[in-house]
């Protein structure tokens, strides 16, 4: 399940949220495998792709890292 989307004109963001403890987790990369950019081919011009990772000792960012996909 996607955890948030946010359309703006002809971009649409889908954004990954993980809590983590410890190494790196895989928000992009769950994104990427689950294919969730297909659904909005057709519905805009450009999707991007966002995984947002919390530390949850840090209480922080622990990493943010987004991809763009052109879905024409």
């Amino acid at each position: 399940r996607i955890d948030l989307i946010v359309r703006v004109d002809e971009k649409v963001y889908v954004i990954e949220f993980k809590v983590i403890t410890g190494e790196r987790g895989n928000a992009l990369e769950e994104l990427k495998r689950k294919g969730y950019e297909e659904k909005y081919r057709g519905m805009a011009q450009e999707v991007y792709l966002v995984g947002i990772e919390f530390d949850a000792e840090e209480r922080n960012i622990k990493t943010f890292e987004w991809e763009r996909v052109i879905v024409k």
